[in-house]
């Protein structure tokens, strides 16, 4: 099992169409986020209990290897959380250095811009 996959390797992987799980992105709020995630768990965890009947061990055609490839991963889809970034301490504002004769030393500036992970 790989360490990452990409959206459209599960969906591969659980024999999915792109339509039918969406995936959370960055433009999205939190709470918007975890309603499109929790969704997105609850088509993976329906359709796992599809494959499982498909590739049981005990089955002909099982592949018991695939069905311990999408216990896993299920396994690991169902620990992600999304949560808010936490606000910075102190956020630098223009308005000291613009704002008539107020001057900043060049030295600090980088310690107080907000930076973007």
């Amino acid at each position: 099992m790989k360490s990452a996959y990409t959206w459209d390797e599960l969906l591969e992987i659980f024999e999915l169409k792109p339509e039918q799980a969406v995936m959370p992105h960055r433009s999205m709020g939190v709470s918007e986020a975890n309603q499109a995630l929790a969704k997105a768990k609850e088509v993976f965890r329906k359709q796992r209990r599809k494959l499982a009947k498909k590739y049981h061990p005990d089955r002909p055609g099982g592949n018991l290897e695939k069905l311990q490839l999408i216990n896993a991963i299920l396994d690991q889809i169902e620990k992600i959380k999304i949560v808010p970034r936490p606000r910075p301490a102190f956020q630098f504002s223009w308005t000291n250095v613009t704002t008539g004769s107020a001057t900043y030393d060049s030295g600090n500036y980088s310690y107080y811009t907000w930076r973007s992970f």
